[in-house]
């Protein structure tokens, strides 16, 4: 999908994102692997094989990935989830392990996140129109000819 969109030039977003781990049986079952946060060693696994490669996408496709969002729920609770096999044995809440938390705030607390903020909406805006006067500045810059013309008052005028 990540090549699709870039041999596009579409914008990626990563949506609805939880940790799920696949065995050998996935294929034929649809159960993926119990992954609890709270138990160390299922957290491990699960930093491991799952939110590494989930960063390490993030990462490496800067260029068209402009969007995450992660769901921190205990799937189980939710009567919709409790019989679905790949999400009834997962528990995705980030702050039952503290590695798995810290890690996570390590990586998303930067610069190359935005945030949920009561001015999210006039940050994204003010960003998307620097970019958007950026790239006009550029393309004027790019274009601009300088050829005088007269004008009825005869003064020489420049058109940019």
């Amino acid at each position: 999908m990540i090549d699709f969109a870039r041999k596009k030039g579409k914008p990626v977003f990563i949506a609805e994102a939880t940790p799920t781990i696949s065995d050998h049986t996935t294929k034929f079952d649809g159960d993926t692997k119990t992954t609890l946060l709270s138990n160390p060693a299922q957290a491990a696994e699960a930093w491991d094989k799952w939110f590494v490669p989930f960063f390490k996408t993030i990462e490496d496709n800067k260029d068209i990935e402009k969007a995450i969002s992660y769901i921190n729920c205990h799937w189980k609770s939710h009567p919709m989830w409790k019989d679905n096999p790949t999400f009834r044995d997962i528990d995705a809440r980030l702050h039952l392990n503290e590695d798995i938390s810290t890690k996570w705030k390590e990586k998303v607390y930067t610069d190359a996140f935005i945030h949920s903020s009561d001015d999210l909406y006039n940050r994204l805006w003010k960003k998307i129109n620097q970019s958007s006067f950026s790239k006009q500045l550029s393309s004027i810059k790019s274009a601009t000819t300088k050829t005088p013309h007269s004008n009825p008052s005869g003064a020489s005028s420049i058109t940019v």
